[in-house]
């Protein structure tokens, strides 16, 4: 394996994980049109999660953790209706990678090691498997190549015989 042959497969990799990304983004964006609210409830859980999260850093006021929870609560479950209406869930907007151990990363971690998956140490064994029969192709076009010329060579000597 050199550097080259894995930087290409890792750019492959990108760019099928952007893609499962934006096929999901764009599902999303359709429900969203469909179902205005949705985007509505998800605007207001980031921004009200966000504003009490600096209201407690500013005036240390625990109680309006209390209050976020509530209203977060509420929010939910008016979004898991919605959902429950529509028939879907909220994995259906979720990317659809094709490996489901690196989500098209490529790497997997383990015990705090990050490794490479099974996946791109599969497609690294079949191009290497594959440009080794292209070699040994190439070889054999070689041989079958001189085998040709050679056999050429000795009609045009018998014919240079013949006429001479």
């Amino acid at each position: 394996m050199n550097n080259a042959t894995l930087k290409q497969l890792l750019n492959e990799y990108e760019i099928k994980r952007s893609q499962a990304i934006l096929i999901a983004e764009k599902k999303k964006e359709d429900f969203y049109k469909k179902n205005p609210r949705l985007q509505e409830i998800d605007r207001e859980l980031c921004s009200f999660s966000l504003s009490t999260a600096k209201s407690i850093l500013q005036t240390n006021n625990r109680d309006l953790l209390k209050d976020l929870k509530v209203k977060r609560s509420e929010l939910l479950n008016e979004k898991e209706e919605i959902y429950q209406q529509s028939n879907i869930s909220e994995k259906d907007f979720l990317p659809i990678f094709e490996c489901s151990q690196c989500n098209d990363t490529g790497y997997i971690t383990k015990d705090n090691k990050t490794e490479m998956c099974s996946c791109l140490k599969q497609k690294l064994f079949d191009l290497e498997f594959l440009q080794e029969k292209i070699l040994k192709l190439l070889e054999r076009f070689a041989i079958l190549l001189y085998l040709i010329l050679m056999i050429l060579m000795i009609r045009i000597y018998f014919l240079l015989e013949i006429l001479v």
